[in-house]
């Protein structure tokens, strides 16, 4: 019984003419389209609020992010700081066009792996010397603090 139930019922058969032919189907029963919007009705087109600007909190937990969801271990440091040089010149690219909060988020990323993360959690930086580890971290992070003053500066 419940499988009739679910079958789909055909409309009921016409009735046949004087001639016994059937009666040829009905027109559909679909409604009809509204008419289209006169033309001195005028539509606007509002654009979606903007998004609200981030916060210095939000920016920071990106760049943490972007931190702990590459970080391996195993890759050489040589590889690690040439990385850091990619973010600084992305960084660079993101301040010509204007966009301050991702060229925020790229020397955020450089500068916690630069003065947290390698020193303290890289095995390999554990065996330079101490003139490697300065020098690496002199010319990546001067190139990196110039980024981040002209951050400051372009916000004045």
């Amino acid at each position: 019984m419940a499988p009739a139930l679910f079958r789909k019922r055909k409309p009921p058969a016409a009735a046949p003419d004087s001639q016994g032919a059937p009666a040829p189907p009905s027109a559909p029963t679909t409604p009809a389209l509204a008419a289209p919007p006169d033309a001195r009705t005028s539509f606007t087109v509002t654009a979606p609020p903007p998004d609200p600007p981030r916060s210095y909190a939000q920016l920071a937990d990106l760049a943490d992010e972007i931190v702990a969801t590459s970080w391996d271990a195993a890759l050489p440091v040589q590889l690690w700081l040439s990385g850091i040089a990619q973010l600084a010149t992305e960084g660079n690219t993101f301040r010509a066009q204007g966009d301050y909060d991702m060229t925020f988020v790229r020397a955020a990323t450089a500068l916690k792996l630069l003065s947290d993360v390698l020193p303290h959690h890289h095995p390999e930086w554990q065996s330079l010397t101490p003139a490697q580890a300065n020098s690496a971290l002199q010319v990546r992070g001067a190139r990196l603090f110039s980024v981040a003053a002209s951050r400051v500066k372009g916000l004045r």
